[in-house]
């Protein structure tokens, strides 16, 4: 995991091994149906007509519009008034290394908390495709965006 900052934007990079095949992983990225067994918030229903993934959560729905989409390998979408990817390339026959890397604004809502939560998200997406099941809690997000604070804090002291 890297976390740094650089002109007015925090960075996450995120790097995961997955034991299945690429498309099998590219298939929970992409579809409603692989979606809703580790992050069930986000909607692919109009990925292909429209190029938006949809995020819905207590009341509150967002179109988030696609700004790439190389099948099987690279997908990039806007997140709020930021951006994710997720890069995949196979390492060997059913593992995938997976490059995840998020990059929001300074100024970002609840910036930790969801740095935080992807931290997480991503780990059930492993689960997923692996066949185990991955729960943590809220706690567990704030725990982890406290955690991530102060490493940018201390980054930042080193900066100057």
């Amino acid at each position: 995991m890297k976390l740094y900052h650089q002109e007015n934007k925090i960075f996450f990079q995120q790097e995961l091994v997955i034991h299945t095949s690429v498309s099998k992983v590219w298939q929970l990225l992409t579809t409603t149906e692989g979606l809703a067994k580790w992050f069930p918030e986000l909607d692919a229903e109009h990925l292909t007509e429209k190029n938006v993934l949809t995020f819905k959560a207590d009341g509150f729905k967002a179109e988030m519009d696609v700004l790439a989409y190389d099948k099987p390998t690279y997908f990039k979408l806007m997140w709020d008034s930021g951006e994710i990817s997720f890069r995949l390339k196979e390492n060997i026959p059913n593992e995938t290394n997976l490059d995840f890397l998020e990059i929001l604004p300074d100024s970002f809502p609840n910036l930790y908390q969801d740095i935080a939560g992807w931290h997480y998200e991503l780990r059930r997406l492993k689960g997923a495709a692996e066949g185990k099941e991955v729960i943590f809690t809220a706690d567990c997000i704030k725990q982890k965006a406290e955690e991530m604070r102060r490493m940018m804090e201390e980054q930042r002291k080193l900066d100057k």
